[in-house]
């Protein structure tokens, strides 16, 4: 049973092929976020604009997934073409979190995070093994940490965006989630690779897959000072302490370093995001596909203009949210807006790559908390969920691979910690990540 509303479209019997050679991926069951092509499948993104769209072609993570011989189960839910931190904006309802769920108990259902809410909460219910998201600011890295399972944004441009319906094209990243370090890497190794139809796609360096070294001694891990702020609860430094510890025990050097710009992160974010958002989101006028608010003969009989009609369409076909991000895009890419607030974020986005950069010369990787807290009550203040995001978008803006995994629990609710890496460090995040996994299991 689906309690938590994970998913928009459920498959039966699941979509897969047969490969070839079998690969890690055959025979596992699999989730997919709605916003990535499935042949003659809906694809909604959440939205009522989308709810009858049926793309005619397969995104690039598609096609490899059918070709590994994994079992698409279903298409998730999630906010509403990925504008969100709490799955909360979806035409569809809201996803509620697995972990303590009760159905008797409506007041105390807590949150997935956002936007990829769906495809976590499909793996923490033990209804497949793996998901696809995304993660734009954080979209796939804030439900894991609240679901309690593993999620990876990977570095910008090893995997293929093509067929993935786009939210903030600098940013967005296809999100890896699944219940072990060994089931995300198999996924990611599956996926990426250079893809010619996309233009932000590159090669990845060739990395070692060795996930049984014990030993971290060749490795300094950084923990930045600026990932403590006041609103930072002490069960989430908790946790974050206890994986110190575990990597300490196996040798890891931790040393303490400087982010100076990460407060500035969040606003620069949320001015590029919906700034490109705005543009992005154009194309979306009803005419030739989606929502249409008055059928085309209705629309000639009145003597309405095309530009009307637009307006129409768009207003009843997205949702507040969406409106309101385009609306503060619109605004960032005007005259008055332009100088103000965008290019100072596109200075603070290069100014926290700078600073990104300089710590890796002194670092390996960085443990950071991922969130301010565990999962909240699904009626919390929206001011309080955006600001979950603020440890979550420095390594976006940056375009580095990020990595959650779960450490503790307070009753019902996890707690994760993330791992930040250089540009094409993934196969580093993976040990470490393993490292952390290992010593959780050992300490049930």
């Amino acid at each position: 049973m689906d309690h938590s509303n994970a998913f928009i479209t459920r498959f039966q019997p699941p979509i897969c092929s047969s490969p070839t050679v079998p690969g890690p991926l055959h025979g596992l069951t699999l989730a997919l976020k709605d916003i990535f092509c499935l042949k003659q499948h809906t694809n909604t993104c959440a939205s009522k604009f989308l709810k009858n769209f049926k793309p005619t072609y397969d995104s690039t993570v598609t096609s490899k997934l059918k070709r590994s011989g994994v079992k698409i189960i279903g298409k998730t839910n999630m906010d509403e073409f990925s504008m969100g931190s709490s799955s909360t904006y979806s035409y569809f309802g809201n996803v509620i979190n697995p972990n303590g769920f009760s159905s008797t108990e409506v007041s105390n259902h807590r949150s997935t995070g956002g936007s990829s809410g769906g495809s976590a909460a499909a793996v923490a219910a033990k209804l497949c093994d793996l998901a696809i998201g995304s993660d734009t600011g954080g979209s796939t890295r804030l439900p894991a940490s609240y679901c309690g399972i593993i999620g990876l944004k990977p570095s910008y441009g090893v995997i293929s965006r093509y067929g993935m319906v786009q939210y903030s094209h600098s940013l967005d990243c296809v999100g890896l989630m699944g219940r072990s370090i060994k089931l995300v890497q198999a996924l990611f190794d599956t996926l990426v690779g250079h893809d010619p139809r996309d233009p932000t796609s590159v090669i990845m360096p060739t990395q070692s897959n060795d996930l049984k070294s014990i030993d971290l001694s060749d490795l300094r891990i950084g923990i930045p000072v600026e990932y403590f702020p006041n609103e930072l609860e002490p069960e989430v430094v908790k946790g974050l302490r206890e994986a110190a510890k575990w990597l300490q025990n196996r040798g890891a050097q931790l040393i303490s370093v400087s982010l100076p710009s990460t407060a500035y992160c969040l606003g620069a974010y949320y001015v590029i995001a919906s700034a490109e958002a705005s543009s992005n989101l154009a194309r979306y006028t009803g005419v030739h596909y989606g929502h249409r608010e008055i059928e085309e003969k209705d629309v000639l009989k009145s003597g309405s203009s095309t530009n009307g009609e637009f307006v129409e369409n768009r207003s009843n076909g997205f949702g507040d949210e969406v409106k309101r991000r385009i609306l503060l895009g619109t605004y960032s890419l005007s005259a008055t807006g332009m100088e103000s607030y965008y290019l100072k974020s596109e200075k603070i986005r290069t100014k926290v790559k700078e600073e990104f950069d300089n710590v890796f010369e002194q670092v390996d990787l960085l443990l950071t908390p991922p969130t301010l807290s565990i999962a909240p009550e699904l009626d919390t203040n929206i001011n309080t969920t955006w600001q979950q995001d603020q440890l979550l978008v420095p390594a976006s803006l940056a375009g580095l691979p990020a990595l959650v995994v779960p450490v503790r629990s307070v009753g019902k609710w996890p707690i994760g910690i993330q791992l930040i890496g250089p540009w094409g460090s993934e196969s580093r995040l993976f040990r470490v990540g393993k490292a952390v996994e290992e010593e959780k299991e050992s300490k049930k």
